[in-house]
């Protein structure tokens, strides 16, 4: 979201526009800043390691349920997409095709630009038409490229399905089927790794609807419930908070782990089939909602607004940046070993650069004239 003079608000890949009409408004919704600061900087700790997996195969599992706790980052952007479309059609006179248009273009050029990107990349390199396709579709023609995908999907049935949301009864139907859904997946893994259902969710990959269609109804929940949310936020102590979210962490990795034992530890594309997922959304919410401009430090706040503002550049940009620096890294390192101690340093070390460098190139982008790519 963008903190600047204008006021304007404009959220990752969701083409949401949120306008702020006062100075009270900006620092009412700074917790929503902060969360896409802290969310995109934990996606970028997921493409931080620039070693083959088999120099570390010793290591994987631990690293992976250890950082499992970050995985909030990916809902909580997607329930702040719906939140601030919400508040955006809420404002919306006259037809809704002209507000549904404009959206979809607000995606749309982001979205080509990236793809076609890497698309010529791939295909200078050798690969196929077929592959190239096939990795659109799936969303993985660069690491999070599903994220746009899912987007263009619920941004096409959003504003038909939106009222349904307003509802809290809806919205726990919501939550129970999205509960329902993850559960059969859980079954189904349990009794057949390779079965017919589990091939043909693996071969559509992440950009599945079925995965995220709770973030919505959440999002349009809190959009219309927010100072209820903030008012709840301020009342809860800092002791319960702390334990709310360390109590997050614990179970989304030990849910984790067991993903990673029933997958065999081949997770993807179910890594975000997590029930704590939808709980840590909660728990950002609750424990941030009330979160002000002025309680934190000033280099803080700066570094908040920064992030959040290139928060689509660096979305893509570290995507894509994180597969060249491993294609490196799998040359230079293929007969290596590392132990856990260096493993987990490697990652510290690469989650800090690979966030410098897509910050770095969406400022450089951002001045070329190409904003509405990374902003």
């Amino acid at each position: 979201m963008q903190t600047n003079k204008d006021n304007q608000a404009v959220e990752i890949g969701s083409v949401a526009v949120l306008e702020q009409p006062s100075s009270q408004a900006s620092r009412r919704l700074f917790f929503l800043d902060l969360l896409k600061a802290v969310c995109i900087t934990a996606v970028v700790s997921y493409h931080a390691v620039f070693v083959p997996r088999t120099s570390y195969t010793d290591s994987l599992n631990l690293m992976e349920v250890l950082f499992a706790p970050l995985r909030f980052c990916v809902p909580v952007l997607l329930t702040i997409s719906f939140l601030l479309f919400e508040r955006g059609m809420a404002r919306q006179v006259g037809p809704v095709w002209p507000s549904l248009r404009k959206r979809l273009m607000r995606l749309a050029i982001p979205t080509v630009f990236w793809f076609s990107l890497v698309l010529c990349l791939k295909a200078f390199r050798g690969s196929t038409p077929e592959e190239l396709i096939g990795e659109v579709l799936s969303g993985n023609i660069f690491q999070g490229a599903y994220y746009l995908l899912v987007l263009f999907q619920f941004v096409l049935v959003f504003p038909w399905i939106r009222n349904w949301f307003g509802q809290l009864r809806n919205v726990v139907i919501t939550v129970f089927l999205q509960f329902s859904v993850f559960l059969s997946i859980y079954a189904l893994l349990l009794q057949d790794n390779e079965s017919q259902v589990l091939i043909a969710l693996k071969s559509i990959g992440r950009p599945n609807f079925i995965y995220w269609l709770v973030y919505m109804a959440l999002g349009v929940y809190f959009a219309r419930h927010l100072p209820q949310a903030i008012d709840f936020s301020r009342r809860l102590s800092q002791k319960r908070k702390t334990l709310l979210l360390g109590g997050t962490a614990v179970l989304m990795g030990l849910e984790y782990h067991w993903l990673l034992s029933a997958t065999k530890g081949s997770v993807p594309p179910f890594d975000y089939v997590l029930v704590t997922c939808v709980l840590s959304v909660l728990v950002a919410f609750l424990c941030f909602a009330c979160v002000e401009e002025t309680q934190l430090p000033a280099p803080v706040t700066k570094a908040v607004s920064l992030l959040a503002n290139y928060s689509l550049g660096i979305f893509c940009c570290n995507g894509i940046l994180s597969e060249v620096f491993l294609s490196l890294g799998t040359h230079a390192f293929a007969g290596a070993t590392f132990d856990f101690p260096v493993i987990f340093l490697l990652k510290l070390a690469g989650w800090g650069f690979l966030l410098t460098v897509s910050l770095g190139l969406s400022i450089l982008l951002d001045r070329l004239g190409l904003g509405v790519c990374v902003r």
